[in-house]
């Protein structure tokens, strides 16, 4: 009978094993990729000014036009400024949308409104073009400015006080332009103070350049959509631009997600029950106890080596050597975080089986202990 209650505890101890190793990968699973709270944390973490910039900088810098790579500091600014509220509004649709996946709601509806957005983009961009403008004239490394001024020179000239025109500068040819307007941005250099300009001729500036600026502005925005709405049959973004989804394959995943946790959850039942039966195969507190503390050490240092040795050697094989170290810093970190989870079991079951284990130990049937008076 102890024969059979021992190769029982044994089959027994060998299931919990093998679902130790099957729910730390579900666990892992669930922490991260069907945890919105994971997405969310990870990108409010990310530095989307940073990844903008270097993105730009390697893949689209020759598309950009020379006279205007110069502004692209600004935009990287107006970014910078938006961030915070780019990152809200993914946090919302990915709650919104895991809520969706997950079953917890029947419908989907994701709204992303752009209006506000874009007027608060134009203030922005004007601002942060301002703020830099006494930098561009004083450089003489950065001709951008100049040189964008130059290709729309005869609009530019409307512009300029009359003061530093002369009366029929219309008929001027661009070549004699240009010396005016030279002359005209030698003497904003001049009053430029501590990188600053007088009050008053930054309005006289904006009141030359705001409505090319806002002319500019309107023609690059009035494509963008006033709202982004997304549902589980359609990515609405704008009248003439709206992407379909395939709801059976929403479904399908909503499906296997709530196989998914169904499972999930029956594991831990399952663990459960499989530590009750090496109890009773025993019917023995103290080999019971010890058994299953060598179940979960045995468990916890093997699951600790390997997210150990992945936290360490893996990364070194991802392919992120072409990408900018923005990128590679963001990847190497999500995977670490992917990990994470799983490392903090391994090591709450290295101190759950030391404590079993101490306690088998120590453990005396029957012990009674004397209180003195």
């Amino acid at each position: 009978m102890t024969t059979f209650r021992n190769i029982l505890a044994g089959v027994l101890g060998f299931l919990l094993m093998f679902s130790l190793f099957l729910w730390g990968v579900f666990f892992t699973v669930k922490s991260t990729a069907l945890n919105p709270d994971f997405i969310s944390n990870r990108v409010e973490k990310t530095d989307i000014t940073q990844l903008a910039s270097d993105f730009s900088d390697e893949y689209f810098i020759e598309e950009i036009p020379e006279d205007m790579r110069f502004f692209k500091d600004v935009v990287y600014e107006v970014i910078a400024d938006h961030e915070p509220w780019l990152k809200e509004q993914f946090s919302s649709a990915v709650h919104k949308g895991y809520d969706y996946l997950l079953n917890k709601t029947d419908t989907l509806d994701i709204r992303i409104p752009l209006e506000d957005l874009k007027e608060s983009a134009r203030d922005s961009l004007w601002l942060h073009f301002m703020e830099k403008l006494p930098e561009w004239i004083s450089s003489s490394d950065d001709e951008g400015l100049k040189n964008l001024i130059y290709d729309n020179i005869y609009d530019f000239v409307e512009g300029i006080p009359p003061s530093y025109l002369p009366d029929e500068y219309s008929g001027l040819t661009e070549a004699q332009l240009r010396v005016y307007v030279d002359l005209y941005f030698e003497d904003i250099e001049e009053q430029i103070t501590d990188g600053h300009l007088p009050a008053y001729l930054e309005d006289e500036i904006e009141d030359a350049l705001l409505p090319y600026f806002n002319q500019y502005y309107d023609e690059i925005v009035e494509e963008v959509p006033s709202e982004i709405i997304i549902n589980e049959h359609n990515i609405i973004i704008s009248e003439d631009n709206i992407v379909s989804l395939d709801t059976e394959v929403l479904e399908t995943v909503r499906k296997w997600v709530g196989v998914f946790n169904a499972v999930f959850y029956a594991l831990i039942a399952l663990m459960v029950l499989l530590i009750a039966g090496i109890v009773l195969a025993y019917s023995n507190i103290k080999k019971s106890t010890g058994s299953i503390a060598k179940i979960f050490l045995v468990y916890g240092i093997s699951e600790f080596i390997a997210v150990m040795v992945a936290r360490y050697l893996v990364p070194g094989f991802l392919p992120t050597g072409d990408l900018p170290d923005s990128f590679q810093n963001l990847i190497t970190d999500t995977y670490t975080s992917i990990l994470n989870p799983l490392l903090w079991f391994s090591i709450g079951m290295m101190i759950a089986g030391a404590a079993l284990l101490a306690f088998s130990i120590f453990y005396r049937r029957g012990q009674v202990v004397e209180v003195e008076d």
